[in-house]
């Protein structure tokens, strides 16, 4: 009988765990506001300072500008639709023509600016940008 006493107990018995977590909750809180977090910095690079080579002179950008009339400007000088095949051709003369951006006015004629755009695009220059942007008087 005392055997069956013992196991009767034995299967009655239950451990309350709530204080047991309430106890892990505190630790948790207390390691997360005692823990310090260190701000490692990354690692010293000296890096070469970038000198400019004296053999090559920076290109200057070749810009055609078309005005609200549909007039077509190279440089400051009226050129008209029939001088930017003439234009290009001259600056490909005097070396490798890496790109032209065209500002067209925005009340330009679409026709003027899609020929213009066109004939660029004919004289297989590698980069044809176009922008819109109001022409200085």
């Amino acid at each position: 009988m005392k055997e069956n006493a013992l196991k009767g107990e034995a299967e009655n018995a239950d451990v309350n765990i709530s204080p047991l977590i309430d106890m892990v909750f505190i630790l948790l809180i207390f390691f997360i506001v005692t823990t310090v977090f260190v701000e490692e910095n990354g690692l010293h690079l000296d890096t070469p300072e970038i000198v400019p080579s004296k053999d090559t002179n920076p290109t200057e950008p070749f810009v055609l500008k078309i005005s609200e009339e549909g007039s077509v400007f190279f440089k400051g000088e009226e050129i008209g639709s029939y001088g930017v095949k003439r234009c290009i051709q001259n600056a490909q003369s005097m070396g490798p023509l890496e790109s032209i951006t065209l500002e067209v006015h925005p009340q330009a004629s679409v026709q003027i600016a899609a020929m213009v755009l066109g004939l660029c695009s004919n004289a297989q220059v590698d980069k044809v940008t176009m922008r819109t942007r109001l022409l200085e008087e």
